[in-house]
């Protein structure tokens, strides 16, 4: 059966054409303090929705999602990564009981490093953090890449929450449907200001695919000093470009994954600014397909 809500807010007056409107969850008392779940926003016109997070040290955000997937991607997964780890959110938006799957695996040796199956009833949520077989003996970090099935008819909705505790860093992104053959991001860029980015790619189809990233800074210049461009990634597994060009050179620009012919690859990028400070740096994005 369809879990329950806890509770439904209505908004009475009709909202215009551009217009927004804000539930901050403090506010609505039928919540306890310490709630996690999740929500649907349901209307009669298209609306967009993000949603917000904040303990008052951190913050991070996702937007709204229309459809589900019976599979899902998330290109970087973390545990104990220079004090950065990662948990992952699941929900079955379909509308039957389901068995949800997580695979994980070590994008340093490309194995898979552990699986967990839960059941969901519609309309309810699961997260894995850490995630299995992710915890090193002497906190030894981890990073790879995770892949989420549901059963037969099952469809699924998630994001990745990437949180570093110790410095009051977070961010997340929203878990991947399907890929494509390149992968776009729109803003990259090593010791701006104190700003590098990271950009992991994950393979995503059934084959190896051959995957060259480039980078082109905002002057249209072709920027030469990627480290090692070209790799190939095997299916299920992710590589990471960070810094994403040389380390003793300011660059700002964009880049581009092309993947061999037929190759279905996503890719996340993160901006991480390491100037000293309490305030939360760090900040990511969903490339591009194309």
């Amino acid at each position: 059966d369809e879990a329950q809500p806890v509770h439904t807010r209505e908004y009475k007056a009709r909202l215009a054409p551009g217009a927004a409107w804000e539930l901050p969850q403090g506010g609505i008392p039928e919540l306890a303090t310490n709630f996690e779940g999740s929500a649907v926003v349901s209307a009669d016109q298209p609306v967009a929705v993000v949603v917000n997070h904040s303990n008052r040290r951190s913050l991070l955000a996702t937007v709204g999602q229309t459809t589900g997937a019976a599979t899902l991607n998330a290109p970087l997964v973390m545990t104990n990564n220079g004090g950065f780890s990662s948990v992952v959110h699941v929900e079955n938006v379909g509308e039957t009981v389901t068995n949800v799957t997580i695979t994980v695996v070590d994008s340093t040796t490309g194995a898979v490093v552990g699986t967990e199956t839960r059941t969901l009833t519609p309309a309810t949520t699961t997260k894995w953090g850490p995630l299995p077989g992710t915890e090193r003996a002497g906190n030894a970090p981890f990073v790879g890449s995770a892949t989420i099935t549901a059963s037969t008819g099952g469809l699924l909705v998630g994001a990745v929450e990437q949180y570093n505790p110790g410095t009051n860093q977070s961010s997340e992104y929203t878990l991947f449907a399907g890929g494509s053959a390149d992968v776009v991001a729109p803003l990259v860029q090593t010791g701006n200001s104190g700003w590098s980015s990271g950009f992991q790619v994950m393979n995503v189809g059934t084959t190896p695919a051959t995957v060259t990233v480039r980078v082109t800074s905002t002057e249209g210049l072709a920027v030469e000093s990627v480290p090692n461009p070209t790799r190939t990634i095997a299916p299920g597994r992710s590589e990471t470009w960070f810094p994403i060009t040389a380390p003793d050179v300011r660059v700002v620009g964009s880049a581009v994954a092309e993947g061999s012919a037929g190759s279905q690859l996503v890719g996340v990028v993160n901006q991480l600014n390491t100037t000293a400070t309490t305030a939360d740096l760090f900040m990511t994005y969903e490339a591009l397909n194309r």
